[in-house]
């Protein structure tokens, strides 16, 4: 019969052992950038360049229309010296909209990654591009060209004798 000493440590060996699993951390927002970058940037790059295009655009007709853009900043309690520079001083339209557009950067990015996702879902649905394989399908596809490349070496030589 086992004493109680040995029945405790069992159950202590398998409550370490069975470690409580942390769910998988979000990734943020830079983070699926790079990874959608590295994975899709045929198509990251043209739909960033396009929307930031819009960004910048849009920041700038703000300015030029006239809309007091220190006000806004204010009711959303950005620092004042920022405010204030943007007040007394006369910086050009194309200034403040880039302003904006740097502020506006996780937006922007959010954008991007939004406009990605959709432009991939609707080329890959056309025909246009093809999903990336997996890491284990990507293996296959490397063993099997190295072994059909050492068959036809050895048929090659073969047919030479």
């Amino acid at each position: 019969m086992p004493s109680v000493y040995s029945q405790c440590a069992e159950k202590s060996q398998k409550n370490l052992s069975e470690e409580p699993q942390e769910p998988p951390k979000k990734e943020g927002l830079v983070a699926r950038f790079k990874k959608m970058y590295k994975e899709y940037w045929y198509v990251l790059v043209p739909v960033h360049i396009v929307t930031s295009a819009g960004w910048l655009g849009g920041f700038y007709y703000l300015s030029k229309s006239g809309v007091d853009i220190a006000t806004i900043l204010e009711s959303w309690r950005f620092n004042e010296t920022i405010i204030t520079h943007l007040r007394d001083s006369h910086l050009g339209h194309l200034a403040i909209a880039y302003f904006l557009y740097k502020i506006f950067t996780p937006l922007r990015y959010m954008v991007t990654l939004g406009g990605t996702t959709v432009s991939i879902k609707y080329l890959s649905k056309w025909g246009y591009i093809k999903p990336v394989p997996s890491k284990n399908q990507l293996m296959k596809m490397y063993q099997d060209k190295k072994a059909a490349k050492i068959q036809a070496k050895e048929d090659k030589l073969k047919s030479q004798e």
